[in-house]
Formats: C-alpha cells, structure tokens, sequence
C-alpha cells in the first residue's frame, strides 16, 4: 500500500489520485492530513505537499486541485525529458505537477472556460493547449504516468505496481445504415429528383440499380466488416443512428423492418449502443426517445452511448446520459482532427467540474475518425494510414488503448470514399499486430 500525505482532501485530489494510482498503477492507497502519522509510516510514502520530507516521493502541488471554482489557470508549458510539462514546481521528483495537469487534461477543465466554437457549436481543437503547443498528437497523460511509475519503483521496490497492457477498441457510427434504399418512397423519389437536377446520372443510375435489386447499396458493407473483425478476432462496438429525418439527421426510419433487423443482428454478436442525433442535442425530451426507442427494439438496457457529429458540451450532455442509466460514452475524441482530446488514451470516470464530483460515467476516448482524415485533414488513403500507425505506434509505446471510429459506409468505395474502401484493415491490421 501507498500512503499518501496532503495538506487538504478535495474530491479533485482523490479522483485524480484514483485515477493515477489505483487505475493506472494499480496500487491500494491511503491518503492522509496528519503528518506525524505520514512521518511514523514504515511503508512505501508520497508526499503531496509543498514542504519535503526525507525518503519519500515528493509532488509539489499547484493549486488546482484544491480549487472548487472553475476560473482560468495561468500555465506556463516547459519541457521535461523532451516531453511537455506544465503546472510546473521547483521542488519534487518531477519538475510539475503530475496530478493537477492530469486532472487538467482528463476533466476537459479548459472546455469549461471556451467560448470559440467549430460551425456546428462544438469545442474546437484548436482552443486547446495540446493544440497550441503541439501536443495532440501524444499520450501526454500516459507518458507523465510512466514517469511516476519509474519513480516509484526505484524508490519502493517492493511495490507491485502493474505494467500497462496495450489494448485496441474498434468501433462503428452507422448514421446512415444505407445510401439509397429503405428510406420509404418519397425520399427514394426525391433522392431520384435531385440526382437529375445535379446531372449526375451516375447516381441516377446507381439508385436505379438498387432500387431494382441489380447492385446491393453502397452503404451496405456490413458483410464486409463482419468480415474483417472475424479475421482479426476483434469485438467491435456499433453506434447507431435513430433519429427522426432533418436537419444533420439523415438515418434510416427506425420503423422500417430491414433497418430493425440490421440492428438485431448486430446487437447479436457485438456491443450495440445509441447514436443521440444532432437534434438530441437540444432536447432531452429527443434523447430519451432515442434512447427507450432503442431499449425495446433491443429488449435490454442500452448502456453504450456516442453523440452523432461528435456535438456534445460539458458537463450537461454527459450528465444528461447519467439521468438515462447510460454507463459509457464513446464521444471523447475530436471530430477534425485525430489525436488525444483528453491527452489519454484509454478509458475513465467522468468527473462534473460544476459539482466537483466524480460520477458513474466511463468514458472511452477515440483517437481516430475516418471523417477527420479524409473531410477535414484532406489526407490521401494511404497518408491517412500512414498518420493512424503514426498514432497507434505512440499508443502502444505507452501501454495504451487505441480506439478507432469509423462508417459503414466508409468502405463504399465510392464519391467521397472512393479509393478508402482498405484503409479500415489496413489500420486495423496494424493495430492488432
């Protein structure tokens, strides 16, 4: 056991200190106040306080984590063993402190602050420190982890502190469950419409194809993914999309059959989830339809969720899926960029700065979204495979979880995707190796 000494007991400290030492480390702990107790202690000791004691593992704290306000922090990022640090100290066995910057990272505390807004009325990467610093590209977390973890070894052999063990998490957003078909006959009509309006008698043609039964839907490459997470053992989890038709909401009507069907037979073999629409958003009202609509299709509890367009603000949305008995949320990542959103990789509690508590919510951050390479950062295919491994490479380095977002029908091989439909083994390939 690792005893731990503080000045003061916030829930921040013991949220971060559960998440680095009991999470990551995989240590029992005791935090403490009395420092003649701290002194008298014979076991393995760090001290979270701004005076040092002898033989001990020394952080010096900022003073976030004993704040209970949300305010703006003055942050001054160096660099420590060629990596970045900030909430920087002048005493300690790390030159920062580790336990206030994580909890920075992981609480999205700047995201509490923002007011700069992407065109759809998401927090914009940009915004971030990882962003204007150029580290978001990196497992900082993980890293300033592993630098603990070498710490406590050297100073307390007898610890059983755990190793990370690198893991992958594959998972699917069907927003759209097909292109052309389904969609009940005046959006068929309509879709016919606007393909001559555009002169686009590919599309035309294509749609007539489908709608005769000649060529199967672009969109339905459900086969071939069922395909690929069978050759490489893998588990995904799928997202699907159930809201009424408007606006950035374009899925399938949930009372069309063969869509029921599709979901049944995926909540089958793999973890299925809700897809809370763009207009959820809004509206709690429209989540908890989404949501029950769902549950009895299914005839069980949904408990995965991951918001449609990544559109989620804190904490409302996440506290939000609370109220509904939603357990885990995969939207923790950024829609326009790949990288580290909460600068981790691999899966935490959520914690409510506004309450200052931490909640039943897992969150699972994603690292990589086929629309982020291929609508946003313009990559060519083989580029965009080549910045994922780029990624993975980090993840794995650190004993980290990669999880990968992608589409079905991102493997049409057609318009937008033309020319992607390998990127998905090709990344998954590398990810599994």
């Amino acid at each position: 056991m690792l005893l731990v000494y503080s000045h003061k007991i916030t829930n921040r400290l013991t949220y971060i200190l559960d998440f680095v030492i009991v999470q990551n480390l995989g240590l029992d702990y005791r935090l403490t106040t009395l420092r003649d107790e701290f002194m008298n202690f014979e076991g393995a000791r760090l001290n979270y306080s701004y005076e040092p004691i002898p033989n001990t593992v020394h952080i010096k704290p900022a003073l976030l984590l004993s704040q209970e306000d949300i305010v703006p922090q003055l942050i001054e990022v160096k660099e420590h063993l060629g990596k970045v640090i900030f909430f920087c100290t002048d005493q300690g066995e790390l030159p920062f402190d580790i336990f206030a910057a994580s909890f920075y990272l992981i609480s999205r505390y700047e995201e509490y602050l923002v007011s700069k807004l992407d065109r759809f009325g998401r927090y914009d990467p940009r915004n971030s420190i990882a962003w204007k610093k150029s580290f978001l590209f990196e497992p900082i977390v993980n890293i300033w982890i592993g630098w603990l973890r070498t710490i406590l070894q050297q100073s307390f052999s007898e610890l059983p502190i755990k190793e990370p063990v690198y893991k992958f998490m594959p998972t699917i957003d069907v927003d759209n469950a097909y292109a052309y078909s389904n969609k009940g006959i005046i959006r068929q009509i309509g879709g016919l419409g606007q393909s001559l309006v555009r002169a686009d008698f590919t599309d035309f043609t294509r749609r007539l194809k489908v709608f005769s039964g000649r060529i199967a839907d672009p969109f339905d490459t459900y086969e071939a993914l069922y395909q690929i997470h069978y050759r490489y053992n893998l588990s995904p989890v799928y997202f699907f999309l159930l809201a009424n038709y408007g606006g950035l909401d374009k899925a399938v009507p949930i009372h069309n059959k063969k869509f029921q069907e599709l979901i049944l037979l995926h909540s089958q073999k793999h973890k299925v989830g809700i897809h809370p629409s763009f207009s959820s958003f809004f509206d709690f009202t429209v989540l908890e339809n989404e949501i029950a609509t769902l549950a009895e299709l299914l005839s069980q509890d949904v408990t995965n969720s991951r918001f449609h367009f990544v559109k989620f603000a804190l904490p409302n949305n996440y506290e939000n899926l609370i109220k509904l008995n939603v357990t885990d949320d995969y939207s923790m990542g950024y829609p326009s960029r790949i990288g580290f959103r909460c600068g981790y990789a691999g899966e935490y509690q959520f914690f409510n700065l506004q309450t200052n508590r931490a909640t039943s919510l897992v969150i699972h951050p994603f690292q990589v979204m086929d629309a982020a390479l291929n609508s946003y950062m313009k990559l060519s295919p083989d580029d965009a495979v080549f910045q994922t491994r780029q990624i993975i490479d980090k993840i794995k380095e650190v004993g980290g979880t990669f999880s990968l977002l992608w589409h079905n029908e991102s493997l049409c091989n057609y318009g937008a995707w033309q020319g992607w439909a390998p990127v998905y083994e090709q990344i998954v390939r590398y990810a599994v190796e």
